[in-house]
């Protein structure tokens, strides 16, 4: 069975990414036993931690709260696990096709676009 406390994916969101509570803690300026709690469920965090957690993790609050993953974040962390140089190539290849898109829709649209017959005068 699936265990939905959030304490629990929090120790899992840290455990993928290999680090301790000490390091966790220290990044997000609250202390090791509070963190403690929350990953043991024994203490509710506060929504500003909640946020800064949240934000440490690039997850969403729905995955926080509620243990639904988005592929929204999924994309974050593979964006985030490239090199500079392969993110540099990924947002040129992007914008190259966001550019080719528009104009494709530009042309398409002066295509279908009426053209004026001549001036209406009264």
């Amino acid at each position: 069975m699936k265990n939905t406390k959030m304490g629990k994916r929090l120790a899992d969101l840290r455990a993928e990414r290999n680090e301790t509570q000490e390091a966790v803690a220290e990044a997000i300026g609250i202390s090791i036993e509070y963190l403690s709690k929350i990953e043991n469920d024994k203490k509710v965090p506060s929504l500003e931690v909640v946020m800064l957690l949240r934000d440490y993790y690039s997850t969403s609050l729905d995955y926080l709260l509620c243990g639904k993953r988005e592929q929204k974040c999924d994309i974050i962390r593979l964006w985030e696990n490239l090199d500079n140089c392969t993110q540099r190539m990924v947002r040129n290849i992007m914008e190259s096709v966001v550019n080719n898109v528009v104009k494709y829709e530009q042309e398409k649209l002066n295509h279908y676009r009426l053209k004026p017959v001549g001036s209406i005068c009264c």
